[in-house]
């Protein structure tokens, strides 16, 4: 499903809005697809009251309603409040809501659906530039080596930043002063809301989110989009997802958006290809000029539901077999530096959230994490709760029938096989009492609500990544990395 920026549709949802009479709710539903609903109703006039959402999905196949959720109409909306039709009022700036994440017990139907918002009783009007259907078929992998970087527009400069997701707040803090509020390019946000939530007192802090002023977006255009692909033409089916991730995310200092951080295969940072029928190669230089001490590249590819991929990848089921995630992969090229990292990525969705588990194959990790992404149109939105582990952690798992080597200097141009059994892992994590050593946040591994271990888990995305960071004055880190196309293998 395509995701569409607030700005750009305001005018048509606005207008759905202008025949409703005074005791009508107004509004619209602005985006739909496989992770979020978002849109918008008020009480025309109305500042001061907020409305109850209900979303609802009814599955054509059976002619069955299914309850997803109410959401109340509370969030930020800055282009709502200025076109005034809810409203004059500082209030009137806040009637938009956001549902994110469908319930576990729908993706498990594997059904497709049409999903439907009403507000005290009222249907809202969809944006007629998006399609109300999602499904949750099984998608698999993509069966070609084609590739193409995040937004589904390929001249994106600007990304909506909509309200804060999670209970913890943030894309970026906010400047509004004081030492736990520095500006956006001042702090790496991996150490503050932007990536990892790991501060008690940040969890209350009741207003950071870094948000664009939609009215304004030209304010927040970076200066190219960044986008790639090796196809002849933008892909929009069959695809593999690259992210080209530099912290600091949201800063003006790079070049491009949130995930488009900087130029692939154009001499810069970031290099990416397709070797044969079943690898790819990628690469992060650190000598280019575009990168700078202390930031850190990150650059993943991987196939993810809403982004060439229209459901699931695979299922972890609840009994049987175990789901096993398979690939091969080559360290070709690592020098000195200050950090780096070779890791699989596995997202899954329940509990209204996106949950991560972190494979480091270079890394001894144990961390867990909150991580907020408020850019609508990246498929990272809208972040999600991070386990991260390395192999001494695994080790501890004793997971059956696990492949699991370290990529270290001595293996530099040797061919590894990595089989994870996955439903094992979500035991151990679940069971195992492995502490969290990720700075000050304390406990254990695991889930801040817990797994249905009744139900299958949908793998909605799987990305291998590599990462370099280089504090050195003379930037000498670069590393290439080759992984196979991964598979997901049952036994």
């Amino acid at each position: 499903m395509q995701r569409f920026r607030l700005a750009a549709i305001l005018a048509l949802t606005l207008g759905c809005a202008a025949a409703a009479s005074a005791q009508t709710p107004i509004g619209a539903v602005d985006f739909i697809d496989n992770d979020s609903v978002i849109g918008w109703a008020c009480l025309p006039g109305d500042a001061d009251t907020f409305l109850p959402v209900e979303v609802w999905a009814y599955r054509p196949s059976n002619g069955s309603w299914t309850y997803v959720g109410t959401e109340n109409a509370s969030r930020g909306r800055d282009e709502v409040g200025s076109a005034g039709v809810c409203g004059s009022t500082a209030g009137a700036f806040y009637h938009g809501f956001e549902l994110t994440i469908f319930p576990e017990e729908l993706i498990a139907t594997q059904g497709s659906y049409q999903i439907y918002a009403y507000s005290n009783g009222t249907l809202l009007p969809q944006n007629p530039s998006i399609s109300n259907i999602v499904s949750f078929a099984t998608s698999g992998f993509p069966g070609s080596t084609t590739w193409r970087t995040d937004y589904n527009d390929p001249n994106q400069r600007s990304v909506s930043m909509v309200s804060c997701i999670w209970p913890f707040k943030g894309a970026n803090p906010d400047s509004h002063g004081g030492s736990w509020s520095p500006a956006t390019d001042n702090w790496d946000p991996y150490f503050l809301p932007g990536g990892a939530t790991n501060f008690a007192n940040m969890v209350t802090q009741a207003n950071w989110c870094l948000r664009n002023d939609r009215t304004n977006p030209t304010s927040w255009y970076w200066t190219q989009s960044n986008s790639a692909t090796n196809a002849s033409t933008w892909p929009t089916t069959d695809y593999w997802v690259i992210s080209a991730n530099t912290e600091l995310a949201y800063s003006k200092s790079q070049s491009g958006p949130p995930s488009q951080s900087e130029p692939i295969n154009a001499g810069d940072i970031y290099s990416v290809a397709a070797l044969t029928k079943s690898t790819f190669k990628l690469g992060i230089d650190n000598t280019k000029p575009g990168h700078t001490i202390y930031d850190i590249p990150f650059l993943s590819i991987g196939a993810q539901m809403g982004r060439g991929q229209t459901g699931p990848i695979g299922w972890i089921q609840p009994t049987g077999q175990d789901t096993h995630l398979q690939f091969q992969v080559k360290q070709v090229v690592q020098t000195a530096g200050h950090y780096h990292d070779i890791a699989a990525y596995i997202e899954m969705m329940w509990g209204g959230y996106k949950r991560f588990i972190g494979i480091s194959l270079t890394q001894d990790l144990n961390h867990r994490y909150h991580w907020n992404w408020n850019a609508l149109e990246s498929f990272w939105f809208p972040g999600g709760e991070f386990n991260l582990l390395g192999k001494p952690k695994l080790d501890q798992c004793q997971l059956s029938n696990a492949q699991l080597p370290v990529i270290d200097s001595t293996t530099i141009g040797q061919t590894k096989t990595v089989s994870i059994p996955l439903r094992g892992l979500l035991q151990c994590l679940e069971t195992m009492n492995i502490p969290n050593l990720y700075r000050d946040a304390g406990g254990y591994l695991g889930w801040s609500s817990d797994r249905p271990t009744n139900l299958p888990i949908a793998i909605t995305g799987v990305h291998l990544a590599i990462e370099q960071g280089d504090g050195e004055p003379n930037l000498t880190a670069k590393m290439e990395t080759v992984f196979s196309k991964p598979t997901l293998v049952n036994f």
